[in-house]
């Protein structure tokens, strides 16, 4: 007799989320992947679940945004500017999908506001402009993990 095999989708959500927003209308998500025990087959692509929490235009519509099972990131772009956005991740299987992850939250930045990073310490930059000698300055607020 064959061996008798059973496939069931992930046991286990991704871990270590993380979010970063980088403009007005994006953010960065980063996981983990789902412990190998956990995984139950080759996972084979991961849903980044997205949803806007403090929308006041009165139609609140939840999005989500597919990458390939190799890849632990995805860059969420055209969102709105300075809204906080709720974020979970799950993986899938060749059975089907896991559970989500926990949600985490995300504020995307302000108009003049974008992060970079140098020398792999994340920065915010400001742009303000003086209106009196129509310059602009920018400023750098340094950020620690």
């Amino acid at each position: 007799m064959g061996n008798l095999f059973y496939y069931v989708a992930p046991s286990s959500p991704p871990s270590e989320v993380r979010l970063q927003a980088l403009s007005p209308t994006s953010i960065a998500v980063t996981w983990m992947e789902v412990p190998l025990m956990e995984q139950n087959g080759v996972i084979t692509a991961y849903e980044v679940f997205y949803l806007p929490l403090n929308h006041f235009s009165g139609l609140i519509s939840s999005n989500s945004t597919h990458v390939s099972g190799s890849e632990l990131s995805v860059t969420l772009l055209n969102l709105e500017e300075y809204v906080n956005y709720s974020v979970s991740v799950r993986a899938f299987a060749s059975i089907g999908p896991g559970p989500f992850s926990e949600e985490e939250i995300e504020l995307t930045l302000e108009a003049g506001e974008f992060a970079t990073f140098l020398n792999m310490q994340l920065v915010l930059c400001k742009q303000h402009y003086n209106n009196s000698d129509n310059f602009k300055k920018n400023y750098f607020t340094n950020f620690s993990s």
